[in-house]
């Protein structure tokens, strides 16, 4: 039987990237909330243009894109459930967590 050649071989092994999505309706809320509001941008369009950007050069290389919503007030929550700080490396880990990319934390320890 021949291999088939095609887009099912690829798709199939496509890996998916989390990457975290605000709402324009919270984002006064994650610039109380946030602890590295200083490197945000300035509005949430800034901000939207340019993690559209990023999904698309993250698709150009194969990469499905699977878009995770935050809450700013029940992320607040995970985070201090954690010990983590509100800031880019927790709300990318609680994504990648979201879809299966990172284990779940022990919380036997």
């Amino acid at each position: 039987m021949k291999k088939q050649k095609g887009n099912s071989l690829r798709s199939a092994k496509t890996k998916k990237v989390a990457l975290p999505r605000f709402q324009r309706e919270h984002w006064d809320r994650w610039l109380e909330v946030a602890a590295d509001r200083e490197s945000w941008k300035a509005s949430f369009d800034e901000w939207q243009s340019e993690a559209e950007g990023r999904a698309e050069r993250l698709r150009a290389v194969g990469l499905k894109i699977v878009w995770i919503d935050l809450e700013p007030d029940s992320f607040v929550e995970w985070c201090n459930s954690r010990g983590y700080e509100n800031d880019v490396e927790a709300r990318n880990r609680f994504a990648s967590e979201k879809i299966g990319n990172i284990p779940l934390p022990d919380d036997s320890t």
